[in-house]
């Protein structure tokens, strides 16, 4: 009698003895399991392409500061002595970005008549040497360009056709700071240039080749430049402190011991007023002999380059001063001053007139012929100075009618709009001896008036730096024609001394925008109190505020390769949207698994009839056929995940050359994980196994003498019988799955 053999050693004969059918459920397997792992195995690449364009723009950097105005390049060296830098061993580098610029070029005479080449879109980097340590040794130019000299990816040069030697333009924005959508912004003439750039390397678009502040799959068009050819450039008609500025800083981390909690970079900056952009100047009027002189007035204006102040910036500056140190001013440009209706030989209009916003108060510019402060302004009251009253032949109780530009601009184009006011009172205004002559201001003879104040006008390039109004260069429609000499002689004596006053809430109900509500703070020099020179003190003052606030105003690092790598993340489940779209193969390819191992059990019906004829149990049967398709598809899968990953490299071939479209570039590399790998194994194995158990439920109803006569297929149907809801249920499952 033989030796009784195990259930193992069963399943192990069976399988040598029906290889050719199980050899092709394992086919079906493998083929459900290529397109499973394919499908995680595209995610995994897109993921992974888009990590490492993430990093690979950033070189080395962690984190980048780009502020919306300029500030010393100086922090960058003061940030760098911080102990916990050096200990860190983290680097900064200065720089300024133009992220929106344009290029031109000539082909060179070798190659036949010059032809321009010009395009846009191009971001220039204007950096020193120390930028480069940003990238690996292998990715660095062979050197930081100089005086003159001009580094460009390949994407700009292939567009330009430029190549080493050849000169090309770059032209940019003005490093104007008032907005082009406010009233007083420069609309035309925005642009400076860089000309006459010889390119020294055309650098692969790679690496920081490729630099850019946004995640893209297309290369940024990049031109690197001498940090002080664009300091040069951007404030060539400034004093010499200009050229020591930047708008940026790009920082690596550096050494981060274990344990150790990140470092807000941030917060180890130590940045001064300037570098907010805002400026802080002594204002003073004094008369009488030296040594007896008395004081007009005496304050201190705060201001910003942006003409504006933020209202954060307003709101830190009271509470860190006091409102009652601190109250607000808001000077704006009215197109014409008319009383309504003119008088008989006067003026019917006094054109292009400073008109400031201000409320009543001691030491202030609304004061009577006695010096004492004027009552409060109503809202629908304004106060001329007496030049223009004079001018006009407005009384008390007149109706004058103020024209303006609304502060607020759509596309550039500019709209007048008007408010008519009743005179309130007349301020007294001193005619000086001696006019304004270059940077020497007025000479007074007289006791000059606290409404004697050119400083109440914030300062606009082109037209309060102008010896006369002749030369003002406005940027906005300016009709010299009706400028008289009379107001010729205003600007020599008076410059930008307002000409009329209305209340501060009036002011900024008329005047204020998204831009800001106040153009300077008019600030006590009481507010000083604390010891040490005045104005050091009140700055300190400010910028504490600041820093307990925690109000940056820009001065803020962004944590560019972190918020890059979340990015490259996405939201977008690639993986899962391959596999939805791969279903109908997927779902073949388990059809085909379930007709194989069904064909292979009808054909083994004899011998399947003859195990339950010696009395085996039906789910003995069964879980020896199981373990059968258990091992096929172990066997399958294991071949399938081979195959995957050459399925999700040509996918990945097709993305990047016949289906270029979907993806815009061609920057998609085959990246696989562990993870993807296990998991498309596995899959593979239990929806080939699940689809094997549901091909034999139907064994379990089939009669022995039908099995032993070779027939295994599932009996019809009774009259009786109808389909359970479960298979309802399903078939409705399949349709939703195959609408996807």
């Amino acid at each position: 009698m033989g030796t009784m053999l195990s259930q193992p050693q069963i399943i192990l004969r069976n399988l040598k003895f029906h290889w050719r059918v199980h050899a092709a459920v394992a086919l079906g397997v493998a083929a459900a399991t290529a397109v499973l792992t394919g499908a995680l195995l595209v995610g995994d690449s897109m993921r992974g392409s888009l990590k490492h364009l993430a990093l690979d723009r950033l070189g080395q950097m962690d984190e980048i500061l780009v502020a919306n105005h300029f500030f010393r390049a100086d922090l960058v060296q003061e940030l760098s002595s911080r102990d916990v830098f050096v200990q860190r061993r983290a680097a900064a580098a200065p720089s300024i970005l133009i992220t929106s610029a344009a290029a031109e070029s000539a082909a060179a005479e070798s190659d036949g008549p010059a032809r321009k080449r010009r395009t846009g879109g191009v971001q220039i980097i204007a950096v020193d040497s120390t930028f480069w340590d940003f990238a690996p040794a292998a990715q660095r130019p062979r050197k930081a360009p100089g005086s003159g000299e001009v580094i460009l990816n390949e994407t700009l040069a292939a567009e330009l056709e430029a190549r080493e030697g050849q000169m090309v333009i770059l032209r940019f924005a003005k490093a104007a700071q008032v907005p082009a959508d406010s009233a007083l912004g420069r609309k035309k003439d925005r642009l400076t240039s860089l000309a006459e750039l010889q390119v020294i390397e055309v650098i692969p678009a790679q690496g920081l080749g490729r630099f850019s502040l946004q995640p893209m799959q297309t290369a940024q068009r990049n031109a690197f430049v001498s940090l002080s050819d664009m300091q040069d450039a951007l404030f060539f008609d400034e004093e010499a402190g200009g050229r020591g500025k930047i708008n940026a800083i790009v920082l690596a981390q550096g050494e981060n011991a274990p344990g150790s909690a990140d470092v807000d970079w941030g917060e180890m900056l130590q940045p001064r007023l300037e570098d907010f952009g805002l400026a802080l100047r002594h204002v003073q009027q004094t008369f009488g002999e030296l040594g007896r002189q008395e004081k007009i007035f005496d304050y201190y204006s705060l201001s910003s380059e942006q003409m504006m102040l933020d209202d954060e910036v307003v709101a830190a500056v009271q509470r860190a001063l006091g409102a009652d140190h601190a109250p607000s001013v808001l000077t704006y440009l009215a197109n014409s001053l008319e009383r309504v209706p003119p008088r008989a030989g006067k003026r019917a209009e006094v054109p292009y007139s400073t008109i400031t916003a201000i409320d009543s108060r001691a030491g202030g510019p609304l004061v009577d012929q006695q010096g004492t402060p004027l009552p409060a302004i109503a809202d629908d009251e304004i106060v001329l100075n007496e030049w223009t009253a004079k001018g006009l032949g407005a009384t008390p109780g007149d109706q004058i009618r103020v024209k303006f530009f609304e502060p607020e601009t759509t596309h550039g184009d500019e709209r007048e709009a008007e408010k008519l006011f009743r005179l309130k009172a007349i301020v007294p205004l001193t005619e000086p001896a001696k006019p304004y002559a270059r940077r020497k201001p007025a000479v007074f003879t007289r006791r000059p008036t606290p409404a004697n104040d050119p400083d109440l006008t914030p300062t606009v390039k082109g037209i309060t730096d102008q010896q006369s109004i002749d030369d003002w260069d406005a940027p906005f429609r300016f009709d010299h024609k009706r400028v008289t000499d009379a107001d010729e002689a205003y600007w020599d004596n008076h410059r930008t001394t307002p000409k009329a006053f209305v209340s501060l809430a009036k002011g900024q109900e008329l005047w204020g925008s998204r831009f800001g509500r106040v153009t300077s703070m008019r600030i006590t020099p009481s507010a000083a109190a604390g010891g040490g020179e005045e104005i050091t003190a009140i700055a300190d003052k400010i910028v504490a505020e600041f820093r307990r606030e925690n109000l940056r105003l820009g001065m803020d690092f962004l944590p560019i390769k972190r918020q890059s790598l979340l990015a490259a993340a996405g939201t977008t489940p690639f993986d899962v949207l391959f596999l939805l779209l791969s279903m109908f193969i997927i779902a073949a390819a388990l059809l085909l698994v379930w007709l194989l191992f069904r064909l292979g059990v009808e054909q083994r019906a004899s011998e399947l009839g003859v195990l339950l004829a010696l009395g085996w149990p039906r789910g003995k049967i069964a879980r020896l056929l199981l373990g059968e398709g258990a091992i096929v598809a172990a066997l399958g899968a294991s071949f399938g995940v081979l195959a995957g990953a050459g399925y999700a490299w040509l996918m990945l071939a097709g993305l990047r050359t016949w289906w270029i479209g979907a993806i815009a570039t061609p920057f998609l590399q085959f990246h696989a994980t562990p993870i993807s790998l296990a998991i498309g194994y596995g899959s593979g194995i239990s929806v080939s196994l699940s689809t094997i158990w549901i091909s034999l439920r139907g064994l379990a109803k089939i009669p022995a003498q039908k099995l032993l006569a070779g027939d295994a297929s599932a009996p019809p149907l009774g009259a009786s019988q109808k389909p359970t809801s479960r298979f309802g249920i399903v078939g409705t499952a399949l349709l939703f799955v195959a609408a996807l």
